[in-house]
C-alpha cells in the first residue's frame, strides 16, 4: 500500500506498475455538467502489447453510459430492480410537506435524499419527527435545489459489493464515525480534535462532516454540538453516508454468502454495468439477502474503489 494516500487515478497507475502494465494518460477535461461539475477529469489507458483499454475513474470503454444514467435515477432505479424481483427498498419522491406527513406517518421512520445523490450529499437519516423532516426537505429542495426522495428505513448493517465483468472484487462494511466522551469536551470540540489528530497523522479518513445532517442526526439522540458527552459514551454522528462524512470501512470479502454474490452479479448485469458497486443492508452478509430479511440500497456504475483499498 502506498506510503500516502492516493486518488482514483493514482491507484491505477500503481496497480497497473505492480501488475507489470503499461499506464499512460490520454487528456484532463473540466466536467461541465452533472456530479464533478468543474471537477477536472483524466482519461487514463492501460495496455500490454497491443491490447489497450481506456478508464476514466472507473468507468471503462465498455460501461453502459445508459447503465448508468439509469442507476443515477434512484426511483427509476429501485423500481426497475422490484420489476425484476430484486429485493430493496420502497422510495417515493416527494414535492410538498404533505407529501411528506403522509409518508411519514405510513413509515415511522424514513431517510430523506436527492432524488439523484452521490458520495452521500444531502441523505438525512432515521427521521421519526416532522418537524426534522421539514428541516431535510427544505435543505435539499432550497439548498443543494434537488428533487427529494423519501425511503422506508430497512434495519442492519451497510455493505458495499464490488463486481467486475461478471465477478465478484470485494465487500466493506460501513463503519459510521463516532466520538466517545471525556466528560470535558463537547461533541463539537471532539469532532475538531479527531480531525486534527487526522489531518497531522495524515490519515486516510475523510475529516467528520459538520453539517445539518449531523445536527439533525444529534437532535434525534437529544443531543446538540455543545452536548458534552458523559465518558467513555459513545455517539454515532452519521448513519447514512458514513465514508463521505468521516467514517471508515472493513474487509469482509471472505464472509459473503454465495448467494448474495449471485444477487450483486444479477443487479450488475440487469443495468448492463461492467464495473458496479452493489449497496447492500442486512443484518450480516454472510446470511442470503431475501425478501423478508435485508434489501438492496442502490446501485452505482463507476464507484470510487478508495473505499475497498483503503479499509
Amino acid at each position: 500500500m502506498p506510503s500516502k494516500k492516493l486518488g482514483q487515478l493514482g491507484l491505477f497507475r500503481e496497480a497497473a506498475k505492480e501488475l507489470g502494465l503499461t499506464f499512460s494518460t490520454l487528456g484532463t477535461f473540466t466536467a461541465e455538467a452533472g456530479f464533478g461539475k468543474n471537477k477536472k477529469r483524466t482519461v487514463f489507458r492501460i495496455s500490454k502489447g497491443k491490447t489497450s483499454f481506456f478508464f476514466l475513474g472507473a468507468t471503462s470503454m465498455y460501461t453502459s453510459y445508459i447503465g448508468m444514467k439509469l442507476a443515477v435515477d434512484k426511483v427509476f432505479a429501485k423500481g426497475y430492480m422490484a420489476e425484476n424481483n430484486i429485493p430493496t427498498t420502497f422510495q417515493k419522491e416527494i414535492e410538498t410537506a404533505k407529501d411528506l406527513r403522509a409518508f411519514l406517518k405510513q413509515h415511522g421512520k424514513i431517510i430523506l435524499k436527492p432524488s439523484a445523490s452521490r458520495a452521500g450529499h444531502g441523505i438525512f437519516s432515521n427521521i421519526t419527527k416532522i418537524s426534522d423532516a421539514l428541516i431535510a426537505l427544505e435543505t435539499i429542495q432550497k439548498k443543494l435545489k434537488k428533487k427529494v426522495v423519501a425511503e422506508k428505513i430497512v434495519n442492519g448493517k451497510e455493505y458495499r459489493i464490488l463486481v467486475a465483468n461478471g465477478r465478484l472484487i470485494a465487500v466493506a462494511e460501513y463503519l459510521p464515525p463516532f466520538i466517545v466522551g471525556n466528560g470535558t469536551l463537547s461533541i463539537h470540540q471532539l469532532i475538531k480534535k479527531e480531525n486534527a489528530s487526522r489531518k497531522k497523522n495524515l490519515s486516510r479518513l475523510l475529516p467528520i462532516s459538520i453539517n445539518e445532517a449531523l445536527t439533525l442526526n444529534l437532535a434525534i439522540q437529544n443531543k446538540t454540538l455543545t452536548s458534552v458527552p458523559k465518558k467513555g459514551e459513545s455517539i454515532i454522528l452519521h448513519r447514512a453516508a458514513p465514508i463521505s462524512s468521516g467514517g471508515m470501512t472493513r474487509n469482509v470479502t471472505e464472509r459473503i454468502h454465495k448467494k448474495n454474490i449471485s444477487l450483486a452479479l444479477k443487479v450488475a448485469k440487469l443495468f448492463q454495468l461492467d464495473i458496479a458497486r452493489i449497496d447492500f443492508i442486512i443484518d450480516d452478509i454472510s446470511n442470503p439477502l431475501t425478501k423478508k430479511k435485508g434489501a438492496i440500497l442502490e446501485i452505482n456504475g463507476g464507484p470510487d474503489l478508495g473505499v475497498h483499498y483503503y479499509v
